[in-house]
């Protein structure tokens, strides 16, 4: 299983986002610490806040699989116009995967954060 994780840190601050995404399950996990409006307790005289971690996960989109014509399978001979099917449906698929389903993504995910 290949997860990649980044952590981002703001200046010197103890809070830190964190998010991991599972290649195979294509599920991001989106983590942040948040104050939970609670005083945890006192440091050198000072008030330190409680915090919590929120987690919420997002399913991300894959992109749809480009198939062979009706008809037509690995072993039968494509003319010209077998690959030119293949392209049209392989620009369709890229397109519906940039135009919708990335932008559905950052719908998903600017809702979480």
């Amino acid at each position: 299983m290949r997860i990649v994780t980044r952590r981002l840190r703001e200046q010197e601050r103890v809070t830190s986002d964190v998010y991991t995404i599972n290649k195979e399950t294509s599920i991001a996990t989106l983590q942040k610490k948040i104050s939970n409006g609670q005083i945890d307790g006192q440091v050198n005289g000072v008030y330190v806040d409680g915090k919590q971690i929120e987690t919420r996960y997002v399913n991300l989109s894959q992109i749809a699989p480009v198939t062979a014509p009706k008809g037509k399978d690995l072993f039968d001979v494509w003319e010209d116009e077998t690959f030119d099917e293949v392209a049209d449906q392989r620009t369709a698929v890229l397109s519906d995967f940039y135009n919708v389903r990335l932008n559905e993504d950052a719908k998903k995910v600017s809702c979480t954060s």
